[in-house]
């Protein structure tokens, strides 16, 4: 249930309209104790609209990935850490959030009618969700923040508050081409308002953007001696290229997530060995490390060479490929893996017409194969989109008897 005092809020913010005299670009700040939120007002484009907080560097750094994935829209969506007041339409509502609003705006005199307000917690490769009991305190700060800012605008301008565009991604940060220009040659110093609540008003300070926080991969703290061991005794020979890719679909978690999965090719003869899928939304590099061990165990060969695209592939094998021997190679060149990493999504996709060009004769046994692997558990959880294709594959009678038999019923 949420507060009486965030809808009270919410709808005030609402009624504000303050989107259509501050823009997305005008970012600004405010206290939360001894953190600061970063803060932005979307609506103004017509797209959506939403107020959002960003708490502190790291938070403002997902807010830098998403602006520089700009081109890929979704992608940068779900790169985002943040907190969020939208204001939606009914059909992004369950029947027991529309029965929550509807009781609060008969309570309050209001007309239930959208757009509706609808607070979300978004964290990065996840599915929007509730947000939790603990950081409510931070959007209520932030609502009041914007009402007593809409205000001030309304009677001030925004330029009065020391809002201005900035734009920003995580290579530079540059106020708008028009105050550039102002400025010369000369770039000038970016800081953006920062905003205390008062009695009194809002106390407006400068503060400097901060840095962009990059994600470093952390990498395995441990390797398991033994299956370390009994790979180094296994046939040496052959060389595999290796990259973490996400489904393009969700799993079931609180909230659902968007797994990364480690994909394994024989690069000889283009052959996946058994994926390794995260359990968690942020992987864990022992979990995926002791997958893909177990994986090359399997087919009973220690690679003399894998080949990796990404840091992050090259800390998660680095002293794995020290210890058993393995030449650790990065390359930008795995035309193979961009083709099965594409068949893969377009089977997510639960399009029938897409189905045949996903895979070829060849690549969907081997891909189907690889599904075998999973234990009945790791099946239920899989996405929607990827079971209803394995159901029509297995109406069709093209599913492996083992895939067929752990499959979840519907």
């Amino acid at each position: 249930m949420m507060h009486k005092e965030l809808y009270d809020l919410a709808y005030a913010f609402r009624k504000t309209k303050v989107w259509k005299h501050v823009y997305g670009e005008d970012l600004f700040a405010i206290r939360l104790g001894e953190e600061i939120g970063y803060c932005c007002i979307l609506g103004n484009g017509g797209m959506c609209t939403a107020l959002a907080v960003y708490v502190g560097a790291a938070g403002f750094s997902s807010l830098r990935d998403m602006l520089d994935r700009e081109q890929n829209g979704a992608e940068g969506y779900l790169l985002q850490d943040c907190i969020q007041c939208s204001l939606e339409g009914r059909d992004q509502f369950t029947p027991e959030e529309l029965e929550e609003i509807k009781a609060y705006c008969s309570a309050a005199g209001i007309n239930f009618r959208a757009p509706l307000p609808k607070f979300l917690r978004l964290y990065p490769r996840c599915i929007p969700w509730q947000v939790p009991e603990n950081e409510l305190e931070i959007i209520r700060t932030a609502l009041q923040v914007v009402l007593e800012l809409a205000r001030q605008v309304e009677k001030q301008g925004r330029m009065a508050l020391g809002l201005r565009s900035v734009m920003v991604d995580r290579e530079q940060e540059c106020y708008m081409e028009g105050q550039r220009r102002k400025a010369g040659r000369q770039q000038p110093s970016v800081t953006i308002p920062l905003y205390t609540l008062t009695e009194d008003g809002l106390i407006i300070e400068r503060i400097p953007l901060p840095p962009y926080q990059e994600r470093k991969p952390q990498p395995p703290q441990w390797i398991n001696d033994i299956t370390l061991a009994k790979l180094k005794k296994q046939r040496k020979g052959g060389s595999y290229a290796c990259d973490i890719t996400y489904l393009p679909a969700p799993v079931d978690g609180n909230p659902p997530f968007f797994p990364a999965v480690l994909l394994t090719m024989d690069q000889a003869n283009g052959i996946m060995l058994e994926p390794v899928m995260a359990s968690k939304s942020t992987y864990d590099p022992d979990e995926m490390l002791g997958g893909f061990m177990d994986a090359l165990l399997h087919v009973g060969v220690c690679p003399q060479q894998i080949m990796v695209r990404s840091e992050e592939m090259r800390v998660l094998l680095k002293d794995f490929c020290k210890r058993a021997g393995i030449l650790l190679t990065l390359t930008d060149d795995m035309p193979d893996m961009d083709e099965a990493i594409g068949g893969m999504n377009r089977f997510f996709d639960g399009d029938e017409e897409e189905l045949d060009d996903a895979f070829d004769e060849e690549t969907l046994p081997q891909f189907l194969d690889s599904l075998t692997k999973f234990s009945e558990e790791e099946l239920s959880d899989m996405p929607d989109a990827l079971l209803m294709q394995l159901r029509m594959l297995e109406a069709e009678g093209m599913l492996p008897a083992e895939l067929a038999r752990k499959l979840p019923k519907r």
